[in-house]
């Protein structure tokens, strides 16, 4: 974080934007959430026999939510996207003032393609970071600090076995990330090298034409456009294994919770019981209780039959 320091004077400006772009990502999230509680409305409706009125309240609540939800987070997009373009564009304006007054010393000490690579692609890269890279990590962050609790409370054993397979995420995030951060250093170094030999060459063509080096030009601007496409192959190699590495994980986690929370739906463990026994809603009733009057109840009948009336 301690990178990031110098950029925080370019945000300043614009934090009123960021501020409400922030609270957006807080609003969104939490409406978010609360669509599968509606689904689940509905369903218990069906279920329990409610009635069409119960099943389309759920319905219209699902949908207001979705509509508050999408608006608040085409707001965060639109608040954080164009405060990180706005900051783009004071970043260059103030490095494009500061070579103005750099002396003729500095220029023939960092070559030209230096400049020009660290004025396209790294203020390119500093923009990702004050927008999309801050409003993933806050939308990651508010999201998981509200479905943890709503997971914790249906049931906290399956909650932990749910983030069993995510343990693997921060492996993958240390050891591949800095694969990916170390060769994407050494695309930038050759870019660099590539422009500066290309600018190299534009600007003294005359003195290449009269030596006739064309051949020799050519050839190491091929030997350092291959070794760009190499390095840009290696990058594109680790980061083909990431994110699929990344979906997997968040797939099995999602096989633990259709497997264990399939097997706790069977056995009605998820479920609350009312005051019979029963769980609601629940089709196979069969392991109820029967009443204090000693007769059976219809679904309950061969079990009940089995066990016999209360003594």
């Amino acid at each position: 974080m301690n990178e990031l320091r110098p950029l925080l004077p370019y945000l300043r400006p614009y934090r009123r934007e960021y501020l409400i772009g922030m609270a957006l990502v807080v609003i969104s999230n939490f409406f978010t959430t609360l669509g599968p509680k509606f689904i689940e409305r509905g369903i218990d409706a069906l279920r329990s026999g409610g009635g069409f009125p119960a099943v389309r309240a759920a319905i219209g609540l699902l949908l207001l939510v979705a509509l508050i939800g999408g608006v608040a987070r085409y707001g965060m997009r639109e608040l954080l996207y164009s405060g990180s373009r706005r900051v783009e564009t004071d970043l260059r304006d103030h490095l494009y003032r500061h070579l103005q007054r750099m002396s003729a010393e500095f220029y023939d000490r960092y070559p030209t393609g230096d400049v020009m690579a660290r004025t396209t692609n790294d203020l390119l890269a500093v923009r990702m970071v004050a927008g999309p890279a801050l409003m993933y990590l806050v939308d990651t962050t508010i999201r998981a600090l509200l479905i943890a609790p709503a997971m914790v409370a249906i049931n906290a054993r399956l909650t932990l076995l749910s983030l069993v397979p995510l343990l693997g995420l921060p492996v993958a995030m240390i050891s591949l990330g800095q694969r990916i951060h170390r060769r994407s250093q050494q695309i930038q170094e050759q870019f660099s090298d590539l422009t500066s030999h290309a600018h190299e060459n534009l600007s003294g063509v005359r003195v290449v034409r009269a030596y006739r080096q064309e051949a020799a030009e050519i050839a190491g601007l091929r030997r350092l456009s291959d070794d760009y496409l190499a390095r840009n192959l290696s990058l594109a190699r680790v980061q083909g294994l990431f994110f699929p590495l990344l979906t997997l994980l968040g797939g099995l986690s999602a096989l633990v919770v259709l497997y264990a929370g399939g097997r706790l739906v069977i056995k009605n463990s998820l479920f609350r019981l009312n005051r019979a026994g029963i769980a609601p809603n629940s089709e196979n009733n069969d392991d109820a209780p029967p009443p204090q009057d000693g007769r059976c109840p219809g679904s309950a009948t061969r079990s009940c039959a089995t066990r016999g009336p209360p003594r």
